[in-house]
């Protein structure tokens, strides 16, 4: 990796824990002395944690800010009239209830306060229906409208270069009920995340570390008077930071939970909600058992102890499962060819069963990514996908070449006639289908074939653009 030059922006050091009321301008004047900052600095930006109206409420962020800003323009609901004519005056809005929707963000004037308020609305927590409260039992649909909250706090900052500390609250973990703990992680993924994603696509901008955003201040409080209960979110927020920054220092992005968690949270929302995205009976039965088998694959935790909470390397590590798995498949076959007794026995059952439960792996993970698309967050780079299905299909064609040697012995069969089958699904000249285990074997090779075919063509169909052409008038 590149090392980072002398004034060069280093998203690490970006983030900074402030404890107290977001709304208190005492705090916001003597910032510093709050953080590991040595100047005074000033706040340009406050982000609100506000209701889809933007009219304010009576408790938490949304409501000190309100109460505050009402105070410095001289009366109750003063600040509610000061947005709407904002609204207007940029966008047309007439009245409208819905001046902000989940997942977005709207700007207005700080009047006093800060330079700029940044409304945000956040998304409700549903997981306290008889589960734990806790990340597996919340839809990744809310998760996603919670992490949208804080790229568009950065995209607004993109937009308005003179905004160069934002103070932000940690929004959901109030009114809306996320546990504070998730809430937090939500918050300094997402927002580091679309830090880097920043960075990468704009890499001149981060050089100068005097320019643009430069500080993101993350502030913890609480309605109750109780101290303990405040510095322990405090601690929760130092924590998490700690286990990230490292990641972010390296410029590499990064996850906020496990593999486990993950399949626990679909388990949850498909439970929960496919009924009422018209998910009946069989689908929501196979969609279910998907989920259910996904927890009893080896591959999985390989990504979760080698890559660990960065980002990239989780994805280097499914690259290198399918190498794995290749590379498995190619010594057993070479076991197979020059260790006769292999295919026989013990051995023989235990390669067998490798084999196999390779194969199932590899089949319910691609069939996963299909069916359960609308909850997964399948890779945005088409290149990528298309290459691994390349490999998969090469690594299921060996293993089924591995699973006919086993069958027939080495004696009616070679690798390369093994091969045949196992690539093209035909069977070489001289073998007939007679017992069980030989139409088992070939109907199933048969249909793993007409698997990735149909989802070769589903890709090729769902990301190939259609290319337009520009005519050129000839003189």
């Amino acid at each position: 990796m590149k090392k980072l030059q002398k004034n060069e922006k280093n998203v690490r050091f970006m983030f900074h824990v402030v404890k107290g009321d977001i709304s208190d301008e005492s705090i916001l004047k003597d910032i510093y002395r709050n953080t590991s900052l040595k100047k005074k600095i000033q706040m340009d930006a406050i982000v609100n944690a506000a209701k889809p109206t933007l009219m304010g409420s009576s408790q938490g962020v949304d409501g000190a800010i309100h109460s505050k800003i009402d105070a410095f323009l001289g009366g109750a609901g003063e600040f509610n009239k000061k947005i709407c004519e904002e609204l207007e005056q940029k966008n047309g809005e007439n009245g409208n209830r819905i001046r902000c929707r989940r997942g977005q963000a709207v700007i207005t004037k700080g009047y006093n306060l800060s330079k700029y308020i940044i409304h945000v609305v956040g998304s409700l927590y549903d997981g306290q229906y008889g589960w734990k409260k806790t990340i597996f039992s919340c839809s990744s649909s809310r998760i996603r409208t919670l992490e949208s909250c804080y790229r568009e706090i950065i995209r607004i900052a993109r937009e308005h270069p003179d905004i160069k500390n934002i103070g932000v609250p940690i929004i959901g973990s109030g009114e809306y009920g996320f546990p504070f703990d998730m809430a937090v992680k939500i918050a300094v993924t997402a927002l580091g995340n679309e830090l880097l994603e920043w960075r990468r696509e704009d890499r001149e901008y981060f050089d100068d570390k005097t320019e643009g955003l430069q500080n993101i201040f993350l502030f913890v409080w609480d309605n109750s008077s109780d101290s303990p209960i405040i510095n322990e979110k405090v601690k929760t927020v130092k924590t998490v930071l700690r286990e990230y920054r490292k990641i972010f220092g390296k410029g590499r992005q990064v996850v906020s939970h496990y593999s486990p968690q993950s399949q626990q949270q679909y388990f949850f929302e498909i439970i929960r909600y496919d009924r009422d995205r018209g998910y009946f009976c069989i689908a929501r039965l196979i969609r279910i058992m998907l989920t259910g088998l996904r927890f009893f694959s080896v591959y999985t935790y390989l990504k979760d102890l080698f890559g660990g909470k960065n980002w990239q390397r989780r994805r280097f590590w499914v690259e290198m499962t399918v190498a794995l798995k290749i590379g498995m498949a190619v010594l057993f076959g070479y076991l197979l060819v020059h260790c006769s007794q292999a295919a026989a026995g013990a051995p023989g059952g235990l390669l067998r069963f490798i084999l196999c439960y390779n194969l199932a792996d590899t089949i319910t993970y691609l069939i996963s990514l299909i069916l359960m698309a609308d909850i997964q967050k399948p890779s945005a780079n088409v290149i990528r996908s298309m290459l691994l299905l390349l490999l998969n299909y090469v690594e299921v064609s060996i293993e089924t070449a591995c699973l006919y040697l086993l069958h027939y012995g080495t004696g009616r069969m070679s690798f390369l006639q093994a091969l045949q089958p196992g690539l093209m699904g035909e069977l070489p000249e001289g073998l007939k289908l007679c017992s069980l285990g030989d139409y088992l074997l070939y109907y199933g090779n048969t249909a793993v074939k007409f698997f990735f075919i149909t989802m070769a063509f589903g890709y090729l169909a769902g990301h190939l653009r259609q290319r337009t052409f520009r005519r050129q008038n000839v003189a």
